[in-house]
């Protein structure tokens, strides 16, 4: 059920995303079984979010959010996406009982400017004090660090092993990019 949802909710905000020049669709599928996701943050060095996070991306579900360039502007859409990384601490905890020491990122770079620029990706998992903002938008697209690893969309998957949580991811090489991102734990 949760694959034909993902698919439906997939389809229609790749389908508004395609009205805008450059957009960037971003689904998360949290396959792990010890870890959720919660409280969502994203900083934009250019563009809006137009179908934003879900506050929560429990264990064994999708979720899908976008980002798109502003109107008439000649610029593209791009960014960073964190979520707090939660460890349930036992199976019948709450979400309110989960403990969070870590969080994941994903930057993402749709350019307007093809000419100079390509399509980016990175992922990694940061210290949760870590601020979702430029310094870490300007990290993970320029520079290098353990704590991530980024690629060309067009040079294929980028995979971040973290201690507890596995992230793969792919972008599509296009001005409407699709990004999947899947993560997973020892379980």
């Amino acid at each position: 059920m949760i694959t034909t949802v993902a698919a439906v909710i997939s389809a229609a905000t790749i389908a508004v995303a395609a009205a805008i020049c450059r957009s960037c669709v971003i689904g998360i599928e949290n396959g792990c079984c010890g870890y959720s996701l919660a409280n969502p943050k994203f900083w934009m060095y250019s563009g809006y979010n137009d179908n934003p996070p879900s506050s929560t991306v429990n264990t064994q579900t999708t979720d899908i959010c976008s980002f798109s360039q502003t109107a008439g502007a000649a610029r593209g859409a791009v960014g960073v996406l964190t979520y707090d990384l939660l460890k349930l601490e036992s199976s019948t905890d709450e979400l309110n009982n989960y403990n969070s020491n870590e969080l994941i990122a994903v930057m993402f770079s749709v350019p307007f400017d093809y000419n100079f620029y390509d399509n980016w990706l990175a992922v990694g998992i940061f210290d949760h004090n870590q601020p979702c903002d430029s310094a870490l938008f300007d990290l993970m697209y320029n520079g290098i660090d353990l704590k991530f690893r980024r690629a060309k969309a067009k040079d294929g998957s980028v995979v971040y092993q973290g201690k507890s949580v596995n992230i793969t991811a792919t972008m599509s090489n296009k001005c409407v990019a699709v990004v999947k991102v899947k993560l997973n734990d020892e379980c």
